[in-house]
């Protein structure tokens, strides 16, 4: 999206009381409940005595968050909002030029917790699949994110969660 994108979508969720509620609202409760949903499954594994697919969710998931973690510290792309001048959504966003957009750690951990949900429960992990959607989406719209961090932040959560739950 190119910076007049930005600004228009600004302009529309900003300077409407219910849409920019709505985002607020929908950003909060989306990674709310990805944080709950990922501490209830390893509450889970541990209650039933599971400890090694607990350790197992804590390794994968952990490992999809550093992992990007050191490819945004080696590649440094800037923000939209660094980039181009444009406001983001979130009002409690760091406004230091870090230069840490591409990949999306959002993304990332939400798509890992995601498939660590499937791992679980196939209906469980459709709906954080949804959810994680939800937060990639968030994240563009809210001028934090390009498209391209999401996706490829989806896609290492993604691919983390295959390899790690799925593969033998």
């Amino acid at each position: 999206m190119n910076e007049e994108i930005y600004n228009k979508i600004y302009d529309k969720v900003k300077n409407n009381s219910v849409l920019y509620g709505l985002f607020k609202i929908s950003d909060k409760v989306s990674v709310a409940l990805m944080v709950i949903v990922y501490f209830i499954i390893l509450a889970r594994e541990i209650y039933n005595g599971c400890y090694k697919r607990a350790i197992k969710i804590v390794m994968v998931t952990s490992s999809a968050f550093g992992f990007v973690t050191i490819i945004r510290k080696v590649i440094k792309c800037q923000r939209p909002f660094e980039k181009m001048d444009i406001k983001p959504l979130y009002e409690n966003i760091s406004r230091k030029k870090e230069q840490n957009s591409f990949p999306s750690r959002h993304a990332t951990s939400a798509m890992v917790i995601a498939m660590a949900a499937l791992y679980e429960n196939v209906l469980l992990g459709i709906f954080m699949f949804i959810i994680a959607i939800i937060i990639a989406f968030l994240r563009v719209i809210g001028g934090v994110h390009y498209i391209k961090d999401v996706v490829v932040g989806s896609i290492i959560g993604i691919v983390t969660g295959i390899l790690g739950f799925f593969v033998k």
